[in-house]
């Protein structure tokens, strides 16, 4: 199983999905985490924090998307994001449905 998470808006939302001891607690259970660069560098966090632990560290958020099996987020996908999700994806998140109903609709 592959686990994904990428980066939130940050205009919206500072906090991330995946932390590195997270991270590490997924891995342990032997599931596949994939992160993009720089995912919580804004909070202190370096890529090779997450290497150590085994997570993929990519450079295209696309492709984490298309390749996991669950999406961890925070807050919904932005659309041009949220159309690359596959019927068989599990997505979790706080999906705000009073506010978000039409997206997540979609």
């Amino acid at each position: 199983m592959r686990i994904g998470s990428i980066s939130e808006n940050r205009k919206i939302e500072k906090r991330i999905a995946v932390t590195p001891e997270i991270a590490k607690k997924y891995i342990s259970l032997g599931i596949e985490v994939s992160l993009p660069e720089n995912y919580a560098s804004h909070l202190g966090y370096k890529n090779e924090e997450y290497k150590e632990f085994g997570v993929s560290i990519l450079k295209d958020e696309n492709e984490i998307i298309k390749n996991a099996d669950v999406i961890v987020q925070l807050g919904l996908l932005d659309d041009d994001k949220s159309s690359l999700l596959k019927e068989n994806q599990t997505f979790i998140g706080v999906l705000n449905p009073y506010e978000n109903k039409d997206k997540i609709n979609e």
